[in-house]
């Protein structure tokens, strides 16, 4: 569903984002939510097989970076011809994707259930409203992202903060 808005907010142009790698890349962003599934396998499956599957997602996206990396073939194919999958500068490094998902397993499988969960979401949806935020209202550039993104990730975090912590998981302000 959050996908859908993203896509219909973007495409309705209730929020005009003019920067061309978005515009190819759309989907990128638009399903960063789907990754809330691995908090909901987390959370109501026994440990271990939650971090099998982020585990496997994981492993298939470094694998592809690899073969990327050490085949120019590959790299041709997925960065050239299939253009919408890697983002330029991702030619010839991992992809943020791979970042990401490596990220994810790790913060998954070394802290408890409950900050794992917060900082995984925190993660997800402050990124996906930085850039939105960033990239469609971005004015005052501070290093190489802006004062508007960072606010709507803070945003973003206390909006995910206070459903975790009054709504899903009881988590405390504290943790």
């Amino acid at each position: 569903i959050m996908t859908i808005g993203i896509y219909n907010i973007i495409d309705r142009k209730y929020i005009i984002i003019e920067n061309e790698e978005f515009k190819t890349h759309w989907w990128r962003t638009g399903l960063r939510p789907f990754a809330v599934l691995f908090l909901v396998f987390h959370y109501y499956l026994e440990k271990p097989a939650s971090i099998i599957i982020i585990g496997a997602v994981s492993l298939a996206f470094i694998l592809m970076d690899l073969s990327k990396i050490l085949s120019k073939s590959t790299q041709e194919l997925l960065t050239k011809r299939i253009k919408t999958i890697f983002r330029k500068g991702e030619e010839e490094k991992f992809s943020s994707m791979s970042a990401f998902l490596v990220g994810t397993f790790i913060v998954l499988l070394l802290f408890e259930k409950d900050i794992a969960i917060t900082a995984v979401a925190f993660a997800i949806f402050g990124d996906l409203f930085s850039k939105i935020f960033g990239l469609g209202f971005g004015k005052h550039p501070i290093f190489d992202k802006t004062l508007e993104g960072t606010l709507a990730y803070f945003g973003a975090v206390l909006i995910c903060w206070y459903v975790l912590s009054n709504v899903l998981i009881n988590i405390s302000t504290y943790i």
